[in-house]
């Protein structure tokens, strides 16, 4: 995980992902000014994710557990047209949930790789 004590941090395009933390996947301190956009924190072992006071700038992804179907990013549990729709919502940006292949920029390699998920997320 992540603890801040103190300063002016922002996050933009980050993953912080299945930590171990015994607070929090990411912990801020109050004397910590913190904000975060594209980012994704999920799956870290304390129920939350995020303690202490930060600013959403847009564009977060933060949930108790992770996405387990690259592509699918409603939750249906199927890659389909409402999902390209969300990725090229993102296009451009540096959002990790649609960065697929980590290239660190939404752009046609993700297409590329949603393309290769598409349909059920069901075996």
């Amino acid at each position: 995980g992540v603890s801040l004590q103190g300063g002016i941090v922002h996050f933009e395009g980050c993953t912080i992902q299945n930590n171990t933390a015994s607070n929090a996947g990411l912990l801020i301190a109050s004397d910590t000014t913190t904000s975060l956009r594209n980012t994704l924190v999920c799956g870290n072992t304390n129920p939350g994710q995020i303690s202490g006071r930060w600013t959403d700038q847009g564009g977060n992804y933060i949930a108790d557990t992770c996405p387990d179907c690259p592509g699918d990013f409603d939750g249906n549990d199927e890659v389909n047209g409402s999902d390209l729709g969300l990725l090229l919502s993102a296009w451009g940006t540096s959002n990790p949930l649609f960065d697929l292949d980590q290239s660190g920029l939404v752009s046609g390699g993700d297409i590329g790789l949603m393309l290769s998920y598409w349909g059920s997320c069901q075996p």
